[in-house]
């Protein structure tokens, strides 16, 4: 009996050692291949936790900041009928240019705001208008002919939108960089995920929380200022997993 349970705990002292051995072999070669992060945390001023490696460092933020967007280019959200000035109704644009597309130029000129495309189809004379159109990534020459409803005022029966304004939170702090939203910024109209050229972030005085329930999404209610002095940060780019973009030194430094 004594020599079998001597039998016993030296087999255990072999399994035992050959798991080590195991996954010290595994451990290595996962550090070889560069798939072991080692990861410190430490303590910010402010009590927030940064995560690094090395030189890595992201710091979870979860402030809500106004949020201002330019589009790339005039994004067409419909087409829609006019009337001419002998009363019959049109809709010059329907299947001409389509909801989602961006509108980047007008026989030759660039498009960089709402305002200037309107005036330009309003007083183009009659003469046929020559679009440069993005759609699904591919530049494209579109051709529309305007519709006169007022004396030498003409339209071209289309619904266009060139900036977006909400609230949301910022999700992180890398340096000078950060991440917003969790999200993409997408079209209320077309739900298509917009171009964004430009944009900023700015402070906001937040009135109140309306909690999320099952079917209904939540409400931040605020208010922004849009001035200089209030931006925290640029916004360059729109993605699947959120806006993108540079903070601002000063909020860095808060």
């Amino acid at each position: 009996m004594q020599r079998y349970k001597l039998f016993l705990k030296g087999l255990l002292s072999i399994n035992i050692l050959f798991i080590i051995f195991a996954a010290t072999i595994g451990y290595n070669m996962n550090k070889n291949r560069g798939e072991v992060v080692d990861f410190n945390e430490v303590k910010t001023n402010c009590g927030a936790s940064v995560y690094s490696s090395k030189d890595k460092k992201v710091i979870p933020v979860g402030q809500t900041v106004g949020i201002y967007i330019n589009t790339e280019g005039i994004l067409v959200i419909d087409t829609c009928k006019i009337i001419g000035t002998r009363g019959q109704k049109n809709c010059p644009s329907y299947n001409k240019l389509l909801p989602g597309d961006y509108i980047l130029s007008l026989n030759n000129v660039k498009i960089t705001s709402k305002k200037q495309l309107v005036d330009l189809i309003t007083n183009c004379g009659g003469e046929e208008l020559i679009f440069e159109v993005l759609r699904n990534g591919e530049k494209i020459r579109v051709k529309v002919i305007p519709v006169e409803t007022e004396a030498d005022k003409y339209k071209i029966g289309i619904w266009v939108r060139d900036d977006l304004q909400g609230l949301g939170t910022i999700t992180y702090v890398d340096e000078d960089k950060f991440g917003a939203l969790g999200h993409s910024i997408n079209d209320s109209d077309t739900g298509s995920k917009l171009n964004v050229s430009g944009g900023a972030i700015y402070q906001a005085d937040i009135f109140g929380i309306e909690k999320g329930t099952e079917g209904s999404p939540g409400e931040i209610e605020g208010m922004i200022a849009y001035q200089t002095e209030n931006i925290v940060g640029e916004i360059s780019n729109n993605e699947i997993y959120g806006i993108y973009g540079t903070i601002t030194r000063e909020y860095k430094d808060k």
